[in-house]
């Protein structure tokens, strides 16, 4: 009567789980750098919607608030109050930010000064977008995965 395995049967299950192991790996990698620009754009409309909150407690018609953006590497935002630097995100280095935005500021009602505008973040290893898309008219803020969805209000 034979109790436990052979040596050959022990590589041979090491072998199988190490080809299994080997082939989720580079899913976990994907997998990693999607959930980094999902959690970067989902940042970036918390922080407007923030911002546009700030400048409707504000009370006055002004640009004291303003978000700031950083076009060049390391990409990312400021957040001022009256030219002050109230919060700084710089993004992952798997992001980042395309077109030339300059600044995103909000009236005393909400609505934002400069118009309409569509923040593209760009995931350089997954080759995939993540829109924020933010309404001329009411400033409402939406995450999307297409730029189609720039109109309809």
């Amino acid at each position: 009567m034979q109790r436990g395995v052979t040596l050959i049967e022990l590589l041979i299950c090491i072998a199988i789980l190490s080809i299994f192991a080997g082939m989720a790996v580079p899913r976990l990698g994907h997998s990693l750098e999607k959930q980094e620009l999902e959690n970067t754009s989902r940042q970036v409309a918390a922080d407007i919607r923030w911002l546009q909150q700030l400048s409707i407690n504000a009370g006055v018609d002004t640009t004291a608030y303003a978000m700031l953006f950083n076009n060049t590497t390391p990409y990312g935002y400021y957040i001022t109050a009256n030219t002050q630097n109230i919060k700084k995100v710089t993004f992952p280095l798997s992001v980042s930010l395309s077109g030339s935005h300059s600044y995103i500021s909000f009236s005393q009602t909400g609505a934002p000064k400069v118009g309409a505008q569509t923040i593209s973040l760009y995931s350089k290893t997954l080759k995939q977008w993540k829109y924020i898309i933010l309404a001329p008219v009411t400033g409402r803020v939406r995450v999307s995965d297409s730029k189609s969805l720039q109109t309809g209000e």
